[in-house]
């Protein structure tokens, strides 16, 4: 369910998959594909991402869109992804963006806190 609905948000915004929309390090965005950052960098700059990574970079983006929007601003969306939280068990969300399962997890709690719950 959570899937389709990440599905359902990449057909409507077509900047969830822009890089530099994230607002994220290089070394941020490199820790999350699970590659250095030299090799983020030839790949980004020779737009050679694996569909995978763009999965990836999809996810990202879909999340701090929803971050921004349950929280109210893109600073605070930010700092969110980046704060351990404990309804993650102190992870930050923005480390559980690597695998599609931690994604999920993210996505899941940003749904529960619109409606209503705090996390």
């Amino acid at each position: 369910m959570i899937g389709n609905e990440m599905r359902q948000e990449a057909r409507g915004s077509a900047g969830a998959i822009a890089i530099e929309a994230t607002q994220l390090s290089s070394s941020e965005l490199a820790r999350v594909l699970n590659l250095s950052e030299p090799a983020y960098l030839r790949r980004k700059a020779k737009d050679r991402f694996s569909r995978a990574d763009r999965s990836q970079l999809v996810r990202i983006g879909l999340v701090l869109e929803r971050a921004q929007r349950v929280l109210g601003a893109r600073a605070r969306g930010m700092e969110w992804l980046k704060s351990p939280n404990r309804a993650l068990f102190f992870s930050a969300p923005l480390a559980l963006l690597g695998s599609k399962e931690g994604a999920q997890r993210v996505f899941a709690l940003l749904a529960r806190m619109e409606e209503g719950a705090f996390a």
